[in-house]
């Protein structure tokens, strides 16, 4: 029993048309235009399709067999660029990158929740220690209208016992 992915049949159905744009990718696998990006750039990556982001804006993005891009380079005379030399001997080497890949990201995330709740702890030790230096301030401004106040209060004794 052969198991066959979704990078594995993007590969195989753009290398029996040799160009298709992510429209056609999209309605043909049914996936969403992330995840039909996401798959083209891991082909890319791989050598084994050449992604394309066309100059005009208005035209969609596609993948294409490396052999068809550098013909179609060569045919309008713009910089040509070699294809890739694949990294994988098949298609379902792919696969394995992949979940090397998912290992990868869900570890990432993983790491990035830890750092978010220590960065909130951080954040609940900032608050409490400003509102002890408030408090602290307080205590502060409280002892110094007391000093005042029993300075006064010493002053009018002294200028009482004076007369004595």
């Amino acid at each position: 029993m052969e198991i066959i992915s979704q990078v594995d049949k993007i590969y195989y159905y753009v290398k029996d048309k040799k160009k298709v744009n992510f429209d056609e990718l999209k309605k043909q696998f049914n996936l969403p235009d992330e995840k039909i990006e996401q798959l083209a750039i891991i082909l890319d990556k791989a050598g084994l399709l050449q992604l394309v982001y066309p100059a005009n804006p208005l035209l969609q993005p596609y993948l294409t067999t490396p052999k068809e891009e550098a013909a179609k380079q060569q045919q309008t005379q713009t910089i040509e660029k070699k294809p890739k030399k694949p990294k994988f001997s098949n298609p379902f080497s792919v696969y394995h990158e992949l979940k090397k890949q998912k290992q990868f990201l869900i570890e990432a995330q993983e790491e990035a929740a830890q750092k978010i709740i220590e960065l909130k702890k951080l954040d609940e030790k900032a608050t409490e220690l400003k509102q002890k230096e408030k408090n602290l301030e307080l205590k502060q401004k409280k002892q110094k209208e007391t000093a005042t106040k029993l300075k006064k209060e010493a002053e009018n004794l002294i200028k009482k016992l004076k007369p004595i």
